[in-house]
């Protein structure tokens, strides 16, 4: 039959296996809970128990006051397990001070005044009020889903309370029969089965609890996984922007619909595609290095911007990050990338990046003109329509001017890429009435756009259009104060292209600038045009014409060319004006320079000297054949009827310029020449030599 201390030591042993189940148990993240109040509470329990069988080989305040102490521990540890795994408060500070109270009272039973029976009786009397609050607790705080239980364990605790409470009173009653662990005693023998049988149910119930704990973590963690997976695929599938998942080999697994319209590809196509094989070979980005070091979780995540190749060779920026995917063991397995079209904020970024090189475009074009001479206008225009086509990304950039009071236009000026025919000799004077259209817009200062040529209505630009090879058409209006001066155009012959809002306002600034350069251009032109002409007749004045002479006496002393003279005047001019009037004169004047100079060569210079004197300047010419040239003119206006007085005369001077004299010299001779004509009887020619014999 076996003694008091066997069962003591059997309890201990059963404490201690139970204690190891419930450190396993607590070890398992998934399982958590009060498992480690429990594993800590059957520990106690094994040592304690294991000391109090120790009683009378060890030391009394072993055996006795730290035994009873561990178990007490035991106890209340248990339940205070139990309150955390209701998720309510335990009373910490009531718990230890019954402890404390407990502790004082058994070493002085146990070593100052020794009582067996003042020991049993606190030492039950505590262990019970411990049960009855653990009876208590799982009575009223157990959760509903697990009332029955609770209250089946709370049973148990009543039990075993009872029994405890039923030794401390036999203790009093009867008194204890034994004084060592191995004296036979059936009430004492009944209470430690009765302990031993209560510690295994309550054992079993609390791993019950924490089986029934984890079995409702692990059926939430699948819910919350279900949860998880289905928010997932609800975010991939209808996410804006593009997902991608792939193995660690960067070979796809999945991607959305996003994803496969920003590549241009199927879904279907993608599925075991190389990552890789979607970048543009222009970027080399080293995205495989960057995900190996993802995935040997030597990074975390890594972001960058980089373009994808779409089937039609469109290249699509997108800001991408890549992160791992981790498997249950929180170790990388694959990865997904998030990838969000950048197409609108890279085209706004260029559209800024050209807005930004058109204005520097148009300040340079602006400040070139401003500052070119007269001579060198047309040659900064064909600079700038260079700068205009190159920044509009045009084939062929030109000017078109109103000419001959708006009834003509011409192309004044252009610029060409490389291998782009120019059109310029082919479209030097066209008949403006054949543009109705474009003189309609111009008016209006619209600016005509055509971004494909193939939807072009009528046949005739179309024809037009198609002959001169070109595909888009921009035309911007040149207009200064007196209305439109003629158009700015850039053809486009290698594509379909279309100008956006703001590169049109740069294109008009240009064509303004370029306007008002032309307006200049006709201004210098003009004054240059009034200082060097006759404003009556149109021919060259004085100082121009001495300039020619002057020339033309240069090269007769470096070449030996010969140049000759004519100087002719009216006979009786004064007569005309008291005659018929001074207005009748001017025109009389006017008409006789419009005869003689269609009378003479291309290279010959007819100027007004002065009043109604003229000069003529034949190059090539000597004294012989300026004679000649001089005695046809003179027979010419003798037969012609003029205007305003009818017939007239003129006498004519010659001279042939010397290779020794200057120009003051050789208009001399002529002069004296002429006036020999007239003192001779007027309506003749004269050579100087003729005039100095005379």
């Amino acid at each position: 039959m076996l003694d008091i201390r066997t069962l003591i030591v059997i309890i201990g042993l059963i404490a201690a296996l139970i204690a190891v189940v419930f450190t396993v148990t607590w070890r398992r993240p998934e399982v958590g809970g009060p498992a480690g109040h429990w594993a800590a509470g059957f520990g106690l329990a094994a040592v304690g128990t294991l000391g109090t069988a120790l009683r009378g080989v060890a030391p009394d305040a072993l055996s006795i006051v730290a035994a009873a102490l561990l178990i007490q521990l035991y106890i209340l540890l248990v339940v205070r397990g139990l309150c955390r795994y209701t998720g309510h408060r335990f009373p910490d500070r009531l718990a230890f001070s019954v402890l404390a109270v407990f502790t004082l009272a058994h070493a002085y039973w146990g070593l100052i005044d020794p009582s067996m029976t003042a020991r049993i009786v606190n030492f039950f009397i505590v262990f019970s009020l411990f049960h009855l609050a653990g009876a208590a607790h799982l009575w009223w705080r157990f959760p509903r889903r697990m009332r029955t239980v609770g209250r089946l364990t709370a049973a148990v605790f009543l039990l075993l309370a009872v029994v405890y409470l039923g030794h401390a009173a036999s203790a009093v009653i009867v008194g204890v029969s034994g004084t060592a662990l191995t004296d036979p005693d059936p009430l004492r023998a009944l209470a430690v089965v009765v302990s031993i049988l209560g510690c295994i149910v309550v054992a079993m119930t609390m791993l019950w609890m924490v089986a029934a704990n984890w079995y409702i973590r692990s059926q939430e963690a699948v819910r919350d996984r279900l949860d998880a997976e289905r928010r997932f695929r609800g975010i991939f599938e209808h996410s804006a922007s593009g997902i991608a998942l792939a193995d660690a080999s960067g070979r796809l697994m999945a991607v959305n619909n996003a994803f496969a319209e920003l590549v241009g590809l199927s879904r279907a196509s993608l599925a075991g595609l190389p990552f890789d094989d979607l970048d543009d070979p222009g970027d080399a980005s080293g995205d495989m290095e960057t995900i190996r070091r993802i995935l040997s979780d030597e990074a975390d995540y890594y972001r960058t911007e980089k373009r994808y190749r779409r089937p039609d060779g469109q290249a699509i920026w997108a800001d991408v990050t890549t992160s791992a995917v981790r498997g249950d063991d929180d170790l990388p397995t694959s990865y997904i990338t998030v990838a969000v079209d950048l197409q609108e904020k890279k085209a706004a970024e260029a559209e800024l990046y050209r807005r930004a090189e058109g204005e520097a475009m148009v300040q340079a074009i602006s400040t070139a003109l401003l500052a070119a001479p007269y001579d060198q206008i047309d040659e900064t225009i064909k600079d700038a329509l260079a700068r205009i086509g190159q920044a509009a990304m045009a084939d062929r950039s030109y000017i078109f001017q109103w000419v001959d009071d708006d009834r003509r236009m011409s192309n004044t000026h252009d610029w060409n890429a490389e291998g782009v025919a120019p059109q310029i000799r082919d479209l030097g004077d066209l008949p403006a009435s054949d543009f109705d259209w474009l003189r309609r817009h111009l008016r209006e200062r619209s600016v005509p756009m055509i971004q494909s040529v193939a939807e072009v209505a009528n046949p005739g630009l179309w024809a037009l259009f198609k002959q001169r090879e070109i595909r888009s058409l921009l035309l911007i209006p040149m207009v200064r104060d007196e209305g439109p001066i003629g158009f700015l155009g850039l053809d486009v012959v290698n594509g379909d292209r279309s100008w956006t809002d703001s590169e049109q306002h740069l294109l008009r600034i240009a064509a303004d600038t370029l306007a008002g350069a032309l307006a200049r251009q006709r201004l210098e032109h003009e004054l240059r045009y009034q200082a060097h002409h006759d404003p009556l007749t149109g021919l060259l004045n004085r100082r121009p014409f001495e300039e020619a002479l002057s020339q033309e006496i240069h090269r007769l002393q470096r070449y030996g060319a010969p140049v000759a003279l004519i100087m002719f005047d009216i006979d009786h001019f004064k007569a005309v004006n008291d005659t018929y009037g001074h207005d009748a004169g001017d025109r009389t004047l006017a008409e006789l320079a419009k005869g003689i100079s269609d009378q003479l060569r291309a290279g010959d210079l007819l100027a007004r000297w002065g009043g109604e004197e003229f000069m003529i300047l034949l190059p090539e010419t000597d004294a012989a054949g300026a004679r000649q040239v001089a005695d046809s003119l003179r027979r010419q206006v003798a037969e012609h009827a003029f205007s305003a007085v009818g017939g007239l005369t003129i006498s004519l001077g010659v001279a042939q310029c010397r290779s020794h004299e200057t120009l003051e010299d050789v208009t001399q001779r002529v002069d004296e020449a002429l006036y020999a004509a007239k003192r001779c009887g007027r309506d003749r020619v004269m050579g100087d030599g003729e005039a100095r014999s005379r």
